[in-house]
């Protein structure tokens, strides 16, 4: 049994780096700078007020 949880946690961890990979990838074809940080983050924008 944690066999298998292991073993499915770590072909997760593999995909997800797979998908970063190609994210970055993407970026640098796009000529998007790739930051760790928070700071190149976008802001949360709160939805407008419903009018009565």
């Amino acid at each position: 049994m944690y066999h298998q949880a292991i073993a499915q946690a770590s072909q997760t961890l593999k995909n997800v780096e797979r998908w970063l990979d190609k994210a970055q990838a993407h970026s640098l074809a796009q000529g998007i700078k790739m930051s760790s940080g928070g700071s190149t983050r976008h802001k949360h924008t709160p939805l407008p007020k419903a009018s009565k």
